[in-house]
């Protein structure tokens, strides 16, 4: 009987070297030079290394906001160790995807709120759990501009008429004893998440502020995604996307504080929206 032997393993790069390239701890250049070239030239590596870079960041934001030590753990211990010699193989991708996912959106979902109550980064962990209904139908009283769903008297508005970004999906949670609704937008292969909370607002991150309109808007980084959360008659609002740059998710929130809510007026439908200064910085 003929024995069959396995190809060699031409990557030759490890699940703890990979790790260890992107925390940071991976010291040697040549060998960091050589694991780039290597990623770059393998749609199984990037995908493997960009979850390790997801993962970093998730633990660079657990420490900042004080996550419980067991749930630091938990993504430790999905994360191969410089003792671990073992080879990447197929399938790892699919398991570590599973596990870690799971685990980051634990931590995001349990970060203590501490003295100021729950955080921004909390809420925009709420668009990680997909939709679950169809997008809301436009609001026959202005059709072009909202869409019949609220928060109170903070509206969501028609991203698709303006900007063609389509509203595809919806979904509401309880947080924290406040309701908080987000609805998906999309646009070609891109997907923004946008999420009204009632009241009472979150407290303001420590983040850059854009202000645009007479309103602050807070751009951070958290996870591979942009956050982009600003105030509405006195509710926190959150716009979170990946793969949209910080301007564009600030100028679809500026626009949508520019009187989409009860009692404000309405511009013209060809005065809908002006680029505000700034919003392309």
């Amino acid at each position: 009987m003929e024995r069959v032997v396995p190809p060699p393993d031409k990557s030759n790069v490890s699940e703890a070297e990979l790790s260890a390239l992107a925390d940071g701890s991976l010291t040697d250049p040549d060998r960091r030079a050589e694991l780039h070239r290597q990623i770059d030239a393998s749609p199984e590596l990037t995908a493997v290394y960009e979850r390790e870079r997801r993962v970093v960041l998730a633990l660079s934001e657990a420490r900042s906001e004080r996550a419980p030590q067991a749930l630091r753990l938990r993504i430790e211990r999905e994360r191969p160790t410089a003792r671990k010699g073992v080879r990447l193989r197929i399938g790892y991708g699919v398991g570590l995807a599973g596990g870690l996912a799971a685990a980051l959106l634990v931590v995001a979902l349990a970060l203590p709120g501490g003295p100021g109550g729950p955080s921004v980064s909390q809420a925009a962990a709420l668009a990680l759990k997909g939709s679950v209904g169809a997008g809301p139908a436009p609001n026959p009283r202005d059709p072009n501009a909202r869409l019949s769903m609220n928060v109170r008297a903070v509206y969501f508005p028609n991203w698709g008429w303006n900007f063609g970004w389509k509203d595809v999906g919806q979904r509401i949670d309880s947080f924290y004893g406040r309701k908080a609704v987000t609805v998906y937008y999309k646009r070609g292969q891109q997907v923004v998440a946008y999420t009204i909370l009632d009241l009472p607002a979150l407290r303001q991150p420590a983040a850059a502020v854009t202000r645009i309109g007479g309103v602050d808007f807070r751009t951070l980084h958290l996870s591979g995604r942009i956050v982009v959360t600003w105030r509405r008659g006195g509710q926190t609002c959150v716009l979170s996307g990946a793969g949209v740059s910080p301007a564009v998710l600030r100028m679809l929130a500026a626009w949508d504080s520019r009187g989409l809510h009860d009692g404000s007026p309405h511009a013209a439908a060809s005065e809908r929206y002006r680029a505000p200064a700034g919003s392309a910085a």
